[in-house]
């Protein structure tokens, strides 16, 4: 009876250093995304594909890092410039260029062009060739996108008297409409002149395409400032109708949710959290454009990058595997946003998604947040002039046509510092 004891606790005793072992010689693939796609239902949903591909690939364990967009890109460039790169990664096509000049991911052409045509058929061409800028490289696997449009509160909309229906021709209605809000004791909208991003929201209602960006071919800003100006105007106007809060604060998050504040143009991340909170009444428009013909919005692309490690093999068959079909189609019930997969894009289409539609209405409109991609890096500091300007003249201290243009110029200084 004692020897079976004894030879129990030996087997035990294996068993457990075997298990050890195994767990020691299991490869970790680290993957960095954002807070959104990292966090609550979609992080589940890729925790169930990561487990379908681990099915098929024993030895490796998957680690998912979420962060918001600043400490994302911050990590990455500094996990670069140190070696310790993720194996996968998120994010925007705006920092492609800055990936490309410090070595973060690796050129994956050869392997998409191995896959079978098709599964590259799935792939909206548009996306394709962002991710491709030039021949025999492609950077990314085309991941999910957005246009921007506005979602709106309609119990304050009816609480202030406004008609939901009546469509806002353009930005001097909106205006009015957020007057009559203020009046009845809500907030029209946030504040959109303290972060670049937010200023491109309501810039884009008044410029084109053209106004934005970057020309590296003669190293200048496209900013236009007579545009500038028509921006501050409007901006001055509705400052006493809005919050002095900004998009993504949570006080102004929980001003929408809490039925104070009427508009709030964002992406279609912000209905994953909306759509849960019982009892809350909205919809989405287009953001009102400086004419009747126009609309505003920003509008981004983001990608699946296969870091620049050691794991690259399987990271690229566990990126490839996620940007296919039956995952994004899965994805699209949760997230129903763009997706470079068109094929997996078309059964949210097919289910009448509202999301999709409001989406597919705001993309002709939208200026895409930092252009051109894959081409050369913002220099660091290309904002701050704009956002000084704005800062004086929301307050008065710079004459706004003058201030525009010196800002321009500013920013097309930096530009020429970094490449000339």
């Amino acid at each position: 009876m004692f020897k079976n004891k004894i030879l129990i606790i030996i087997v035990v005793l294996l068993c457990f250093s075997a298990v050890s072992v195994v767990n020691a010689e299991e490869t970790v693939l680290r993957y960095w995304t954002f807070s959104d796609f990292g966090t609550g239902d979609l992080l589940a949903l890729q925790q169930v594909f990561i487990d379908e591909f681990l099915k098929d690939h024993p030895g490796y364990r998957v680690e998912v890092s979420a962060m918001g967009d600043d400490e994302l890109l911050s990590s990455l460039t500094t996990a670069a410039m140190s070696g310790t790169m993720p194996d996968l990664f998120v994010n925007t096509t705006r920092n492609g260029a800055l990936f490309v000049s410090i070595d973060a991911m690796i050129n994956i052409y050869d392997l998409w062009m191995a896959k079978p045509e098709e599964y590259r058929a799935n792939f909206d061409p548009a996306t394709v060739a962002v991710m491709t800028p030039e021949d025999n490289t492609m950077w990314a696997l085309p991941y999910t996108g957005f246009s921007q449009f506005m979602y709106r509160n309609l119990d304050v909309l009816e609480a202030a008297g406004i008609d939901p229906n009546e469509e806002i021709s353009d930005m001097e209605v909106w205006a009015d409409h957020m007057k009559k809000i203020s009046e009845a004791g809500f907030y029209g909208t946030y504040s959109y002149h303290t972060d670049w991003w937010n200023f491109l929201s309501i810039y884009s209602s008044f410029a084109e395409k053209s106004d934005w960006g970057i020309d590296f071919s003669q190293n200048i800003s496209l900013l236009n400032p007579e545009k500038l100006v028509k921006t501050v105007e409007f901006l001055k106007k509705i400052a006493p109708y809005s919050t002095q809060l900004k998009r993504g604060e949570q006080g102004a998050i929980d001003l929408f949710t809490t039925n104070k504040l009427a508009y709030y143009p964002d992406g279609p991340w912000a209905d994953i959290a909306f759509r849960k909170v019982e009892g809350l009444n909205y919809d989405f428009a287009l953001i009102p454009g400086g004419t009747s013909s126009q609309h505003g919005g920003v509008g981004g692309l983001e990608m699946l990058c296969v870091g620049n490690t050691d794991n690259w093999e399987v990271a690229w068959e566990l990126a490839s595997y996620l940007v296919d079909t039956p995952q994004m189609a899965r994805w699209a019930e949760i997230d129903a946003r763009y997706l470079g997969n068109m094929t997996a894009m078309k059964t949210a289409a097919d289910r009448g998604d509202k999301m999709l539609a409001i989406t597919e209405k705001a993309t002709p409109y939208i200026i895409y947040n930092q252009t051109p991609f894959f081409e050369k890096a913002y220099p660091g500091n290309y904002y701050a002039p704009l956002l000084e300007y704005l800062d004086m003249a929301m307050n008065d201290e710079v004459d706004l046509l003058d201030g525009a243009i010196e800002a321009r110029d500013l920013m097309t200084e930096s530009i020429k510092e970094e490449y000339e």
